[in-house]
């Protein structure tokens, strides 16, 4: 969680919140994953990707509504060269509506050469811009950092190699119809390998209650043995 003051004001150049950065390789000295505040009209949360020496822009918004108030965070990363992904959903902690929100499986998650990557927290400006130069106070709680289980296979079951994303509403989820094509029944397992949901698949929409948002892996079945699984993201 964080919370940055009702007043706040970020510089022209750049004032960082948070970032990963790599240790080791020849593209260490660009951050991989930068969330910055910028100055403009309206001022900007900015979401930054940077695979190499260079750096992009990939989300923003104005940081109107979320300056003033504790703000949840949950940024999810798989660190690979390839088939990586990166997910970050930020919160009002009152009322728990989504302020900012980004999810891709097409971003490289990995520094070339590096020997690992690291996140920092803090706020972090530009001395370019001297006349934005003021205090400022960022309040962060409960960090908590957990290594989520990689799973290639469930009880023999091989998962493909795609990650679905899936946004949850009214407490179910809209399934793709090339996953659940000649299955009946299907169930989500946490990454603990804990079966959370098993139900009868009747059409696309399943119920999956107050399922926390995560990583999860969703199995499907027939008679006689048929399986498949996959990787689900549902935010």
């Amino acid at each position: 969680m964080f919370k940055l003051d009702a007043g706040f004001l970020p510089s022209t150049k750049f004032t960082h919140l948070h970032q990963i950065k790599a240790v080791g390789g020849p593209d260490d000295a660009m951050p991989l994953i930068t969330l910055t505040a910028s100055k403009s009209n309206p001022n900007r949360l900015e979401l930054r990707h940077g695979p190499e020496l260079s750096q992009r822009t990939i989300k923003q918004t104005s940081i109107a509504p979320l300056l003033g108030k504790w703000l949840t965070v949950k940024e999810t990363i798989t660190y690979k060269k390839t088939n990586s992904s990166y997910s970050i959903e930020i919160r009002a902690l009152a009322d728990s509506s989504i302020l900012f929100s980004h999810n891709s499986s097409m971003l490289k998650m990995w520094k070339t050469d590096a020997e690992f990557l690291r996140p920092k927290w803090g706020i972090y400006r530009s001395l370019l811009d001297s006349n934005s130069l003021r205090d400022e106070e960022v309040l962060f709680s409960d960090f908590e950092i957990t290594e989520l289980k990689t799973i290639t296979s469930v009880q023999g079951t091989v998962l493909d190699d795609k990650l679905f994303y899936y946004k949850k509403s009214s407490n179910s989820i809209e399934l793709d119809p090339s996953l659940i094509m000649n299955f009946d029944s299907v169930e989500l397992i946490n990454l603990r390998g804990e079966v959370q949901i098993s139900a009868h698949l009747k059409n696309s929409n399943i119920q999956i209650g107050t399922t926390i948002p995560g990583v999860y892996v969703i199995r499907f079945s027939r008679d006689k043995g048929l399986q498949k699984a996959a990787k689900i993201y549902i935010y």
